[in-house]
């Protein structure tokens, strides 16, 4: 893209953003990857995960305000614009899962599975006919992709914890960079403070639930926070106030109509 692969936007990028996002401070392995523009068709600072997650969630919100094909079909195009596998996972467990099962809609079930079917074979056709999609898809089966090896390694680290370093933390940082909000936060804090937070942002999102969007928000935002990381980034506040504060506004207006047939009657009586 114009303007953001080299010169002033992108010397922000490498010198601000991303050294405060990702740990280890290793500019030139920061640009090798996250900055290289042959990395991944597209990303916000570097980051197709991010983009992702914001496109995502924001078109789906707005369609869950204002259902519709056209903020439906930008949801979809997101997630093949920017190819980020964790959005992808966390869109489908969310929207075909899980949000059928605890409706208990036997017919939404039975869709899902139908449409969920037709969304992978069109899946498979699409990656079939992009050779650079293909490429890159066949990398992430084989286990050869970075980011499956690196996070493998993070893992065989973390399996050398013992049980209290795991429940109450280790502190401080490590020489390589986790890429994973959450295995990072049980290092630092360990799984007990983790399992807080993902309870305190629960219930503050289902206090402004509509339409269910709390459970799609947190899936969504946990498995993020499986790979890049998401309640300690910094990247992500801006997402996380946006839903919170959006999901508010559409609560409050769904429960308008109630509130002004109720009034209407009472004043009927009085």
């Amino acid at each position: 893209m114009q303007g953001f692969a080299t010169g002033f936007f992108y010397n922000i990028a490498v010198n601000n953003a991303m050294s405060n996002v990702y740990y280890g401070g290793d500019v030139a392995h920061i640009i090798s990857t996250h900055l290289n523009v042959t990395f991944r068709p597209i990303g916000f600072i570097g980051s197709p995960t991010i983009l992702a997650t914001y496109f995502v969630i924001i078109f789906h919100l707005f369609d869950l305000c204002s259902p519709g094909v056209r903020f439906k079909s930008l949801v979809y195009y997101s997630l093949l614009l920017c190819f980020s596998k964790i959005t992808l996972i966390g869109f489908f467990v969310s929207n075909n899962i899980v949000l059928p099962i605890i409706n208990y809609n036997f017919k939404k079930i039975f869709i899902s599975l139908m449409s969920s079917f037709i969304i992978i074979a069109a899946f498979l056709i699409f990656i079939s006919y992009n050779e650079r999609m293909n490429d890159y898809f066949m990398l992430f089966i084989n286990g050869d992709d970075y980011g499956v090896t690196h996070r493998i390694s993070v893992i065989d680290f973390m399996s050398g914890l013992n049980i209290t370093q795991i429940f109450f933390g280790v502190g401080g940082s490590t020489s390589f960079i986790f890429d994973s909000g959450f295995l990072l936060t049980i290092y630092r804090f360990g799984i007990v403070y983790l399992l807080i937070v993902y309870m305190t942002y629960f219930m503050v999102l289902k206090k402004f639930s509509y339409n269910k969007s709390h459970v799609f928000l947190l899936i969504m935002f946990i498995l993020t926070d499986l790979t890049i990381g998401s309640f300690h980034n910094q990247m992500f506040f801006y997402l996380i106030a946006f839903s919170i504060l959006y999901s508010k506004y559409m609560y409050e207006m769904s429960s308008i109509p109630s509130k002004t047939v109720r009034e209407k009657n009472v004043s009927q009586i009085n």
